[in-house]
Protein backbone atom coordinates (compact mmCIF):
# COMPACT_ATOMS: atom_id res chain seq x y z
CA UNK A 1 0.00 0.00 0.00
CA UNK A 2 1.44 3.43 -0.87
CA UNK A 3 2.13 6.25 1.77
CA UNK A 4 -0.47 8.13 0.30
CA UNK A 5 -3.32 5.76 1.19
CA UNK A 6 -2.11 5.79 5.38
CA UNK A 7 -1.55 9.44 5.34
CA UNK A 8 -5.84 10.00 4.18
CA UNK A 9 -6.78 7.24 6.89
CA UNK A 10 -4.20 8.48 9.21
CA UNK A 11 -6.01 12.19 8.64
CA UNK A 12 -9.23 10.85 8.43
CA UNK A 13 -9.27 9.05 12.08
CA UNK A 14 -6.44 10.94 13.88
CA UNK A 15 -7.62 14.84 13.64
CA UNK A 16 -6.67 15.06 17.08
CA UNK A 17 -3.11 14.14 17.43
CA UNK A 18 -0.97 16.65 18.68
CA UNK A 19 0.97 18.46 15.93
CA UNK A 20 4.56 17.26 16.61
CA UNK A 21 3.18 13.54 15.95
CA UNK A 22 1.38 14.30 12.94
CA UNK A 23 5.03 16.14 11.30
CA UNK A 24 6.75 12.72 12.68
CA UNK A 25 3.99 10.43 11.20
CA UNK A 26 4.04 12.46 8.00
CA UNK A 27 8.01 12.27 7.70
CA UNK A 28 8.01 8.88 8.45
CA UNK A 29 5.26 7.67 5.94
CA UNK A 30 6.58 8.85 3.20
CA UNK A 31 10.48 8.15 4.10
CA UNK A 32 11.59 11.75 4.57
CA UNK A 33 12.30 11.78 8.38
CA UNK A 34 16.14 12.43 8.82
CA UNK A 35 18.55 9.52 8.51
CA UNK A 36 22.04 8.87 7.02
CA UNK A 37 21.06 7.39 3.56
CA UNK A 38 18.80 10.44 3.31
CA UNK A 39 21.39 13.26 4.32
CA UNK A 40 23.95 11.15 1.76
CA UNK A 41 21.36 11.21 -1.07
CA UNK A 42 21.75 15.12 -1.23
CA UNK A 43 25.49 15.15 0.34
CA UNK A 44 24.78 16.15 3.33
CA UNK A 45 26.14 13.26 5.10
CA UNK A 46 29.68 11.36 3.99
CA UNK A 47 28.60 7.44 4.76
CA UNK A 48 24.82 6.09 3.87
CA UNK A 49 25.83 2.82 5.49
CA UNK A 50 24.81 1.66 8.78
CA UNK A 51 28.26 1.27 11.40
CA UNK A 52 26.36 -1.92 12.30
CA UNK A 53 24.74 -3.72 9.55
CA UNK A 54 26.61 -2.30 6.48
CA UNK A 55 23.38 -1.67 4.64
CA UNK A 56 22.00 1.83 4.09
CA UNK A 57 20.94 3.85 6.70
CA UNK A 58 17.45 4.55 5.74
CA UNK A 59 14.30 4.62 8.19
CA UNK A 60 13.02 1.28 6.69
CA UNK A 61 16.34 -0.22 7.76
CA UNK A 62 16.62 1.55 11.25
CA UNK A 63 13.11 0.22 11.67
CA UNK A 64 12.95 -3.39 10.65
CA UNK A 65 16.15 -4.52 10.13
CA UNK A 66 18.90 -2.90 11.95
CA UNK A 67 20.39 -5.34 14.60
CA UNK A 68 21.62 -2.35 17.08
CA UNK A 69 17.58 -2.22 17.44
CA UNK A 70 16.65 -5.69 17.85
CA UNK A 71 15.47 -5.31 21.03
CA UNK A 72 13.52 -1.95 20.73
CA UNK A 73 11.71 -3.75 18.29
CA UNK A 74 10.58 -6.75 19.47
CA UNK A 75 9.19 -4.62 22.54
CA UNK A 76 7.26 -2.30 19.73
CA UNK A 77 6.27 -5.03 17.75
CA UNK A 78 4.44 -6.65 21.11
CA UNK A 79 2.91 -3.33 21.82
CA UNK A 80 1.79 -3.17 18.37
CA UNK A 81 0.17 -6.29 17.98
CA UNK A 82 3.13 -7.91 15.03
CA UNK A 83 3.69 -11.42 15.37
CA UNK A 84 6.07 -11.41 12.69
CA UNK A 85 9.77 -10.47 13.02
CA UNK A 86 9.83 -10.00 9.34
CA UNK A 87 7.01 -7.31 7.66
CA UNK A 88 7.22 -4.59 5.47
CA UNK A 89 7.31 -1.13 5.31
CA UNK A 90 4.00 -0.81 4.82
CA UNK A 91 2.73 -3.45 7.20
CA UNK A 92 4.35 -1.70 10.17
CA UNK A 93 2.61 1.23 8.97
CA UNK A 94 -0.31 -0.31 8.89
CA UNK A 95 -0.49 -1.37 12.52
CA UNK A 96 0.53 2.43 13.47
CA UNK A 97 -2.31 3.50 12.06
CA UNK A 98 -4.86 1.76 13.24
CA UNK A 99 -5.39 4.13 15.60
CA UNK A 100 -4.27 7.07 17.71
CA UNK A 101 -2.85 5.02 20.63
CA UNK A 102 -0.59 2.83 17.93
CA UNK A 103 0.13 6.05 16.68
CA UNK A 104 1.40 7.39 19.76
CA UNK A 105 2.70 4.32 21.20
CA UNK A 106 5.06 4.09 17.97
CA UNK A 107 6.10 7.58 18.51
CA UNK A 108 6.51 7.32 22.33
CA UNK A 109 8.97 4.71 21.03
CA UNK A 110 11.08 6.21 17.85
CA UNK A 111 13.10 8.46 20.78
CA UNK A 112 14.43 4.69 21.14
CA UNK A 113 15.81 4.97 17.25
CA UNK A 114 18.65 6.64 16.43
CA UNK A 115 15.98 9.14 14.32
CA UNK A 116 15.17 12.77 14.12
Amino acid sequence: MRWQLFWVAFCNSHQHVACKCHSMASQIISKTITTPGLLSRFNLHPDPLCRVCNEINDISHILLRCQKYASVRVTLWRKLNIASTNITYDVLLSHVLVNKNQLLIFVQTLKYFDID
